[in-house]
């Protein structure tokens, strides 16, 4: 009997965790509104070419009527940086975040990467970041060989049998 009782019990806080996630997605008293929007928040930067790096934008703007200031951006892994703005984000201003990414994969991997900004101190936000590792870059071309130069006039030749 007390092996139902327990299923019971963790059914029960299961309902109720799921009702609270549903009620957060749909908008309802567990959703919290943002204090700053990030704008995209998935960054594609498309293809990067193997060993490559690739930089975005990512546009910062403050709907509330207060100022705001992010805290820290801090990436997922090593590959991916990320700058934002130090000063505090006015009421209804806007700054910009730069994130840069080095994927480590092999062609034609996929890598997606997060960067966690804290407002504030205590409210999080995620900017996801995506990009395709494409084959090499290819190395530079040699600049094509210089003609030998032909004697200035009036120069002495040299006479060849």
């Amino acid at each position: 009997m007390r092996k139902t009782q327990w299923m019971l019990v963790l059914g029960a806080v299961a309902a109720v965790a799921a009702g609270a996630s549903v009620l957060q997605r749909q908008g309802g008293p567990a959703a919290r509104a943002s204090l700053l929007e990030f704008e995209p928040r998935v960054l594609d930067l498309g293809t990067i070419p193997e060993g490559g790096t690739r930089s975005g934008s990512v546009r910062v703007r403050n709907r509330t009527p207060g100022p705001h200031v992010i805290t820290v951006a801090a990436p997922s892994c090593g590959c991916t940086k990320a700058t934002w703005p130090t000063e505090p984000i006015a009421g209804g201003g806007e700054g910009e975040s730069v994130i840069t990414m080095t994927p480590p994969g092999k062609a034609g991997a996929i890598e997606e990467r997060t960067v966690t900004y804290l407002i504030d101190g205590d409210t999080r936000e995620v900017v996801t970041v995506r990009a395709t590792v494409g084959p090499p870059a290819a190395p530079p071309a040699a600049p094509p060989a210089a003609a030998p130069a032909s004697p200035p006039p009036g120069a002495p030749t040299v006479a060849s049998d």
